[in-house]
């Protein structure tokens, strides 16, 4: 059996919820619950971990038995697992979205001057080339065990941002909201944003995974939001193209750069297909 974020974040809760405790009564029930699941669990749990699960298993257990009576009532991991999953949908919407929106509007064609091709390479593929070398140095960095490289991701905006979009602002808006699902789970759901907020230090390392695949999500679908409005750009609209740069370059270093970023699909695309000539490329300079 697997330990999974959202049973830590239900032990944390479960573990808190015990330290909370006052009276000596529920001290002593305390200890006495324990030590049940123990001699319940002893012989079913050879490892320390499997002991942890069953203590787990069985505080769940308990505490949807005191809840049923009250309604609907979710644990902490649950609603992480919920929002995550909505941060995780609503972050391909909004990169597929601005990805379609950027190509468009970039590719925008009045008639009176040709589109610059080189800018187009500049943002939508050279830069994104570098985010993902960026990206590839960050996890053989963290693959050796390097904290620099954690301790830069955790400390970028992008991670900044999403953590205040999915820490504080999802849980805010939800609370406003009133959403049937959490509307009689909102202790938990105060809970779960506060926990992560203090403990944001203490839970970096099993939130890099997390935060940097909802990164990555939005990566993706900017990508192929550009890719697919840049096709139908092309394909709906007649559009001149050129290129131009204040660099020092020459139409056969263009051509080579060219053929190079076409590589993927020139070895089954028909060369006229693949890339344009060199020959169209020195005829296309603005």
């Amino acid at each position: 059996m697997k330990l999974r974020l959202k049973d830590i974040i239900d032990l944390d809760y479960f573990i808190s919820m015990d330290d909370a405790l006052d009276s000596p009564e529920e001290i002593q029930e305390q200890l006495v619950r324990d030590r049940k699941i123990y001699n319940q669990c002893r012989s079913t749990a050879q490892t320390e971990k499997n002991l942890l699960l069953k203590w787990l298993a069985f505080r769940k257990d308990e505490f949807f038995k005191k809840k049923d009576k009250k309604g609907l009532t979710l644990l902490p991991g649950t609603i992480f697992s919920t929002l995550y999953s909505w941060m995780i949908y609503a972050m391909a919407l909004t990169g597929g979205v601005t990805g379609v929106s950027l190509a468009y509007s970039f590719l925008a064609y009045h008639g009176n001057r040709p589109i610059n091709v080189s800018i187009f390479i500049v943002l939508f593929i050279l830069f994104q080339v570098l985010l993902i070398l960026l990206t590839l140095i960050l996890l053989v960095r963290k693959a050796i065990g390097t904290k620099r490289s954690e301790n830069f991701f955790h400390n970028s905006i992008i991670h900044t941002l999403i953590s205040s979009l999915f820490f504080n602002v999802l849980p805010k808006i939800i609370k406003k909201t009133g959403q049937t699902i959490f509307k009689k789970s909102l202790d938990t759901l105060e809970y779960t944003s506060l926990l992560i907020r203090v403990k944001n230090r203490e839970y970096k390392d099993l939130f890099f995974w997390p935060i940097f695949i909802m990164t990555s999500v939005f990566a993706v679908s900017f990508s192929t939001g550009a890719l697919g409005g840049t096709f139908f750009r092309v394909i709906v609209s007649d559009m001149a193209f050129g290129w131009q740069s204040t660099l020092t370059a020459s139409s056969d270093r263009v051509y080579d750069l060219v053929s190079f970023i076409a590589l993927p699909w020139s070895w089954f695309v028909p060369e006229f297909l693949a890339h344009p000539s060199l020959e169209q490329i020195e005829g296309s300079r603005i």
